[in-house]
């Protein structure tokens, strides 16, 4: 009883000694919270905080000069750009010149092809030049704010050393903030300036120079054409031209390397054959008027086991057979400027040969080409490949590369792959308006990768491709929208599309 009586007196008085002590602590002590740190520490906190902030403060300044420095540059561009305008002026002057004496030179060749003269092409504009130093602008207005970051958190720190007053005053803390912030302004400004520089000289590349430049290159490319045929023309006018088909076909019995038969201007029946002929070391040629005026009827023409000659300039009409037969390890065997067109069976047939086809037509064949073997190579550059009754390009267990050409309005698919052996590349072509696919690939187990660049699919009545769509790589420069044929009722393929005028067959 006396034990508890003395536990009851013991807990009462605690709360009384507690609440004497505390009311006896003295209120100008250092270290009571209420008055915050002593003004000592208080300083020395400051004192070495300083030093911080001034580096942060001399970088920061150091980086928006940094910025600044780079006005000079756009204004030493704008003069560039200016002078650049300057040539434009003179350019298009000379330009138009040029269009005015290549008018004058076409109509003077049309006279006699004994002063034939070749016509000039034109230089392409030169593009505004850009301000390039945008990633270190951009890095060092990120500095400005790194270091507005730090500096920040360093007051951050100081203050939670002494609680709740703090070691930095608030008017201290905003005049930081508002230093950093004119910084930054300041920067963005400059970014924002030199953003709508760069924005509005891509504009007028875009707009003005990138268009003129590809006008100007369609018309070199004509340029260059109309050139090619005027060195054939000087050929036509040095040639012995030949019509009659007994002499043509002795001719041609006879062929040497290095010889060429001239087939003049007209309509010719012939039966022209060609087996174990040539050489590497000189091509045979056998050519019509460079004037495309040149038609075989009904022709039968076959090339068999021989090598390095050249097709140029004949149209192959209504053939009761194949258009153009070449079979047997043919080799370096090229088709320049040859339209085939009605053949009863496919337009040309390559066989375990080596062609290459360049700037020819294939309307309303069979298929349009048949390439078939192990030991077939075929190369097609800027070719036309419309309206055939079956198949654009067929092309089995063979090696396929196409580059600047349409196949369009094909009955089946514009390009069919079976048992593709090698790699294979479709180039800046045009697969529009087949009667199934695009480009049809077979499942086999010879899978090769085929590689689209810069190509457009447009129209297919099933679909773009099918088949081992896993092995086709389509390159992020292919495109997808309408062409605008001129008129592909007529077999004309120009296309009015700007956006695409640089991709596809081109006369």
């Amino acid at each position: 009883m006396e034990k508890t009586r003395s536990h009851y007196s013991i807990t009462l008085f605690l709360p009384i000694l507690l609440l004497l002590f505390c009311a006896c602590i003295e209120r100008n002590n250092i270290w009571d919270p209420i008055n915050g740190c002593p003004e000592e520490y208080r300083k020395e906190i400051q004192d070495s905080s300083l030093i911080q902030f001034q580096n942060f403060a001399l970088d920061a300044t150091s980086r928006l000069e940094q910025i600044y420095e780079q006005i000079p540059k756009i204004d030493s561009l704008n003069k560039l750009n200016d002078s650049t305008h300057s040539i434009f002026k003179s350019m298009q002057n000379r330009l138009d010149s040029i269009y005015i004496l290549n008018n004058s030179i076409d109509s003077l060749n049309r006279i006699d092809c004994r002063i034939l003269k070749n016509k000039s092409k034109v230089d392409t504009f030169p593009s505004l030049t850009f301000f390039t130093d945008t990633v270190e602008i951009k890095d060092f207005s990120n500095l400005i704010r790194s270091a507005m970051e730090l500096t920040l958190t360093r007051i951050s720190r100081d203050n939670n050393e002494c609680t709740p007053q703090g070691i930095h005053s608030k008017e201290f803390q905003d005049s930081v903030t508002g230093f950093y912030e004119r910084l930054t302004i300041s920067a963005d400004s400059l970014i924002k300036y030199i953003k709508t520089f760069n924005s509005n000289i891509s504009d007028t590349n875009t707009m003005i120079i990138t268009m003129k430049n590809r006008d100007i290159g369609r018309y070199n490319e004509m340029v260059e054409s109309y050139n090619d045929s005027i060195k054939l023309a000087m050929e036509y006018c040095k040639a012995k031209w030949l019509s009659d088909p007994a002499e043509i076909k002795k001719q041609i019995d006879s062929i040497q390397p290095g010889d060429t038969v001239s087939i003049d201007s007209g309509t010719h029946t012939l039966t022209l054959k060609f087996l174990d002929k040539g050489s590497s070391e000189k091509p045979i040629i056998i050519q019509g008027s460079p004037f495309n005026t040149t038609k075989l009827l009904y022709p039968y023409f076959s090339i068999s086991n021989s090598r390095n000659i050249i097709i140029r300039n004949l149209s192959f009409i209504n053939s009761t057979t194949r258009g153009l037969n070449i079979e047997n390890n043919s080799s370096d065997i090229w088709l320049k400027h040859c339209y085939i067109i009605g053949s009863k069976n496919n337009g040309l047939d390559v066989l375990n040969s080596n062609v290459t086809v360049d700037n020819c037509e294939f309307i309303e064949n069979e298929y349009g080409i048949n390439c078939i073997g192990p030991d077939a190579k075929l190369e097609l550059k800027n070719v036309l490949i419309v309206r055939n009754r079956g198949y654009g390009i067929f092309c089995n267990y063979s090696e396929l590369n196409i580059s600047k050409s349409t196949i369009s309005d094909n009955l089946n698919s514009g390009v069919h792959i079976k048992d593709q052996r090698s790699s294979m590349s479709i180039v800046s072509t045009l697969l529009t308006h087949n009667g199934v696919y695009g480009l049809e690939r077979a499942l086999s187990d010879n899978i090769n990768e085929i590689t689209l660049y810069l190509s457009l699919f447009f129209g297919n009545a099933a679909g773009d491709f099918t088949g081992d769509t896993a092995k086709i790589k389509i390159d992020v420069s292919c495109k997808n929208g309408d062409p605008q044929y001129a008129n592909r009722e007529m077999n004309d393929y120009k296309v009015l599309n700007g956006e695409f005028s640089i991709l596809g067959y081109n006369p």
